[in-house]
Order: structure tokens, then sequence, then C-alpha cells
């Protein structure tokens, strides 16, 4: 399965609708699957006097700017905070929404995000795997929830990543998708982290962008800049197909290869119809011409009779054998 790519924009936008509605032209032109903003409403967040609470205030935008970001085209989703930001964003027309590990205990919240849309994404940054269990032993998960493991340390440093973390997430929680919040210094090649996260059973990937490093946006010091945001998600395409589909099948080439490489059962004299095979009028080499079935197992061959004749160092065919 292709992973899919959330462009982090969160709070980057900084109350400025124009700054919004280029950050979702960003995120689209670089190939994101979506683009996600923090639905901010300060009285549904935070306390008067908390100390960003008038940081909150002044990001918040009314429908008429929001309602342009979405009508950019690039699909987009919104964390929210609470049942009011909730019914905003479905008025809004987004893709989807997001909880913010804030409101991982937030009573019914979820379960009213799921009954509202199709996709839904649960941050368990910072929550213990027995919260988890406690709070989620109970929820039967749709198939569009997805937890998302990861936090932002501004930035957060490599070994605080904790990818292994992925497979007990999935083992502990096998009805819900898997996803990956990727808050690295932004000078860091996040290529690796996602392509590490897919193979360990991610299907989502989010990772911030902003406008350029120039640029006082919040949440800059894990973000990349459009251009990078770009080149990541083409790097991330170019890279993940190397992971095959998870099924041991041969492929196509795997079987021309192993058509070349294989050393396959030969005549190791002239053999005439009607001759049992055993190790001493057989041998196994590389053939000059390959047989039409080739017989790779000496096993297969031993003890069966020809049916025609054959030359020696000719290949054996499956349906030369009876």
């Amino acid at each position: 399965m292709e992973l899919r790519i959330i462009a982090e924009a969160a709070q980057g936008y900084m109350g400025d609708p124009t700054i919004a509605r280029l950050f979702a032209q960003a995120a689209g032109n670089a190939g994101a699957n979506w683009v996600k903003f923090q639905l901010v409403y300060a009285d549904e967040l935070a306390v008067p006097g908390h100390p960003w609470y008038d940081h909150y205030r002044s990001v918040e935008m009314p429908d008429s700017a929001w309602q342009a970001v979405v009508a950019v085209g690039t699909p987009v989703i919104f964390d929210v905070f609470g049942t009011f930001s909730l019914k905003k964003a479905k008025e809004l027309g987004a893709a989807g929404v997001k909880l913010h590990a804030s409101d991982f205990f937030n009573p019914g919240l979820l379960e009213l995000a799921t009954e509202t849309f199709d996709t839904v994404f649960l941050s368990v940054g910072g929550i213990e795997l027995q919260e988890m269990r406690e709070r989620l032993a109970s929820f039967k998960a749709p198939a569009n929830v997805v937890l998302m493991a990861g936090f932002q340390a501004e930035p957060t440093a490599i070994q605080d990543t904790n990818l292994g973390r992925l497979p007990v997430l999935k083992t502990e929680f096998p009805s819900f998708g898997l996803g990956f919040m990727d808050h690295l210094a932004w000078n860091e090649d996040p290529t690796p982290f996602a392509l590490i996260a897919q193979a360990l059973g991610a299907t989502v990937v989010e990772k911030h962008i902003t406008l350029g490093q120039a640029f006082p946006l919040v949440d800059r010091a894990s973000a990349l800049d459009a251009d990078r945001f770009t080149a990541y998600v083409a790097n991330v395409r170019k890279l993940e197909t190397a992971l095959g589909t998870g099924i041991y099948d041969l492929t196509e080439a795997e079987h021309a290869y192993r058509g070349k490489a294989l050393k396959a059962v030969l005549a190791a004299r002239d053999l005439p119809a009607g001759e049992v095979l055993t190790l001493e009028n057989i041998s196994f080499k590389r053939p000059a011409t390959p047989a039409e079935v080739p017989l790779f197992q000496v096993e297969k061959a031993l003890g069966k009779t020809l049916t025609r004749g054959l030359r020696a160092n000719e290949a054996i065919s499956l349906g030369d054998l009876q």
C-alpha cells in the first residue's frame, strides 16, 4: 500500500488567511495526500491566564478564511480540540480530523469524531501503553481510525523517535490503523524514517511543512520548506517500491533471474526413453538451453522414467517424466 503523507501546517499559518492558503498550495504541489491545520478556538483549548492563551486567540480565523483554504483543493484535515471545532470541521468540508494527544482522555470526543468523519487520526504521543489499553479496550474502532505515534520536542531527537514502538501498537491494537508523526529537526533527512515506519506497519506519516526557514512560523524547527517537502514526497514514492507488497510471490524479474541462475537437472549422458533416473545418470548444472518446464529439485527426478530420449547435458523437463 502506498504510504499516505500528511503535510502538517499546525498553527504555522499564524492566524493569517494568506499564509494558510499558501500552506495548502505548497502541500498540494508537493504531492502530499493531505494538508493539516490546527483548528484553534482559544476557549476550547485553554483558560485565560494560560501562557499560550493569547497566542491561541491570535491564530483564530473566521469561517470564510478557512473556506478559502479548503477551496484551494488540497484535501484538508483539521486538528480539533472539542465538539465546537469538530462541528466546524464538518461544516468546512474537511476530509478528516485528528484528535491531538491533548484530547486523548476527552470523554466521548473520539466516538463523536468517528461518527462524524470517515477519516480520523488519534495522536498517542505522551500516552502510556496501559492508558491506551484502558481507553481503547471498549472502543470498537472503525477501519478508518489511525493511531499516530510520535511527539513534538521542538525538534524531537533521533533517539527519541522510538520507531520500534510501531509493531507494539500494531499488535496491541490490531483493529486500528497505524501512523507516525515525524518531528525530527528541519535539517535531518526524513525519508529513511518514513520508510522504516512503513516497513514496521505504518500506513500514514505526518511531517511538518513550512514556507521557508527564514520565516518565523510555528514549528519550523521540525519542518521542511516547500521545495524540500516536494523532494521528500518524491523520494518516498520512489523508494517505497523497494518494500514490495509484503506477499512472498516471485516477481517476473525474479522468475527471469531464477531461470538463468539456478542449476537444473540434466542428462549426465545420452539417455534412451524408458530409462529410470538415478544419481548416476543425471547431473546438476546450468543448462545451455533451459527446459520447457525446468526441473530444479533432483528429488523430483529420482526414480522417474523418461518418456523420450535425451542427449548428454540436455535439460530434463517435468513433462519428460512419468
